[in-house]
């Protein structure tokens, strides 16, 4: 969720670990997180600090933001994961346009069987010309199109040294890697979520882990990835298990693929991702 406003930040307030810079973002918009597992006095803090901001921020958050929040002057819904059923998205885009004020809001599909959502489920109930299809190579021009001398360059070799960057930025830092790779986890566990009449337009058989590893900015194989459990997180009551306080580790390596190669890795690969969910990743999704 995007707000047209900055936070204020009062002297001498004890720092908030759900709020920080946008690394790598134009303009650097005070970055917001909101999910159920974080403890309620961090949640309201981030709240009030996103609705009286004065200058852009982002609110990263789960569907526990789309119910129920009183978020005025919302400007912008980004939807990086499809909602899990109708109802769902309505409430996440229900957070913009209040009170007659105007509001956007787009959501990202992979290009194949999820393109069929937007013609079955989403145009349901709506007004002409309300729900406009834009390619991939649109949204990456009209971001990267042209420089900070605003000459034209072309628009894929910028958009790859902003990956590239984004890359670095995880390799060098090993919290963001960690963070990455929970997030890669919960993505695919996520996946196979969806209610069973859209399970046509969201078959986990279809996800390329390789890819969607590139997308949270992930260089290594998807059987070399480390993804930290979540086995007692406690709902924000900051526990933790294992020696020394330590998070538990899921390794996807060679003893869950093997050295197998076609349809039996890519099957073995999805019999890991059911592992993952069974080992109890905290899922941070449908949650409110």
């Amino acid at each position: 969720m995007v707000r047209p406003e900055d936070t204020l930040v009062k002297k001498h307030s004890p720092p908030n670990p759900a709020i920080a810079p946008g690394h790598l973002l134009n303009l650097t918009p005070m970055m917001h997180k909101l999910h159920g597992s974080l403890a309620q006095p961090i949640r309201t803090t981030t709240l009030a600090s996103f609705t009286n901001a004065k200058n852009p921020v982002i609110l990263f958050c789960t569907d526990v933001a789309a119910r129920g929040l009183d978020l005025p002057n919302v400007d912008f819904i980004v939807q990086f994961d499809p909602p899990f059923s109708p109802d769902d998205h309505l409430h996440r885009i229900g957070r913009t346009a209040r009170a007659g004020r105007d509001g956007r809001a787009v959501m990202f599909l992979l290009p194949g069987h999820e393109e069929g959502y937007a013609d079955s489920v989403l145009k349901k109930g709506i007004r002409e010309g309300q729900l406009v299809r834009c390619d991939l190579h649109e949204v990456i021009q009209k971001g990267f199109g042209l420089d900070n001398m605003g000459k034209k360059r072309d628009f894929e070799d910028k958009a790859t040294e902003w990956h590239q960057q984004v890359e670095r930025w995880v390799m060098e830092n090993p919290e963001m890697g960690q963070l990455a790779a929970k997030a890669w986890g919960s993505h695919i566990r996520a996946y196979t979520t969806h209610i069973g009449s859209e399970k046509k337009f969201f078959n986990h058989k279809e996800l390329h882990y390789g890819h969607l590893a590139k997308s949270f900015g992930l260089r290594d194989n998807p059987t070399s990835i480390k993804v930290p459990s979540n086995e007692a997180s406690g709902g924000g009551k900051g526990k933790k298990t294992g020696a020394a306080g330590k998070e538990k580790k899921r390794k996807l390596d060679v003893a869950d693929v093997g050295a197998v190669r076609g349809d039996e890795a890519i099957n073995k690969m999805r019999m890991t991702a059911r592992s993952i969910e069974r080992r109890g990743m905290s899922s941070e999704f449908n949650i409110g």
